[in-house]
Order: structure tokens, then C-alpha cells, then sequence
């Protein structure tokens, strides 16, 4: 994925994608999640979840143009091992980021 462009997320599409991930996971657990994957956290942990991760999203796509960070998040925040002791809701946020991002033409596995 390093090599290909992504065609840029509208910003509903990114703050949806903030909401569904930002309900999954803990303040502390999105800035681990943010600094896996690179993205900047330009709100800090003072702020509301959503709204922090649209922000970082929306930044880092804005420099580089293409929508790759919003793609590294979802991967990284839907990855099995953070998901493994929340399999429920993990399996609910994975239908709704798929509704999401259908309109792209993405789906969440």
C-alpha cells in the first residue's frame, strides 16, 4: 500500500470513520493507536475522541493527498490483537467502517 495513492476521504466519510473507531477505544488507547501508525494528534487527549481522530486524520491526509492515513488507522485500530478482548463491539465497528466505506469502495475484514 506504501507505493499506491488513495483518492482522498470526504470529510463526512473521516469523521464517521472517527466516530464508529473513537466509540471502540479508550483516550489512552488512541493516542497509542495515533503514534503506531505515524499520525499526528493535533488535539491531544483533552479532547473528544472523535473529534481528535477526525482532526489527525484530516491533517495527515491534507499533506499527504491521498487518503493512505485514514486506511493505516482502520487497519491499525481493527487489527486482531487490539481487538481480541472486545470481539463484540470490534465486530460491530467492522459492519459499520464497511457500511462507511462501501461508499468508497472499501471494506473492513
Amino acid at each position: 500500500m506504501a507505493d499506491k495513492s488513495v483518492q482522498a476521504f470526504s470529510v463526512g466519510t473521516i469523521e464517521a470513520v472517527a466516530k464508529v473507531v473513537g466509540e471502540l477505544y479508550s483516550g489512552s488507547e488512541l493516542t497509542r493507536i495515533l503514534a503506531s501508525v505515524n499520525l499526528p494528534d493535533p488535539l491531544g487527549e483533552g479532547m473528544t475522541k472523535w473529534k481528535r481522530l477526525a482532526a489527525s486524520m484530516q491533517e495527515q491526509q491534507f499533506n499527504q493527498r491521498d487518503g493512505r492515513p485514514i486506511l493505516a488507522l482502520i487497519i491499525a485500530a481493527m487489527a486482531p490483537d487490539r481487538t481480541l478482548d472486545r470481539r463484540a463491539a470490534a465486530s460491530v465497528t467492522r459492519d459499520e467502517l464497511t457500511q462507511i466505506l462501501s461508499l468508497s469502495g472499501y471494506a473492513v475484514r
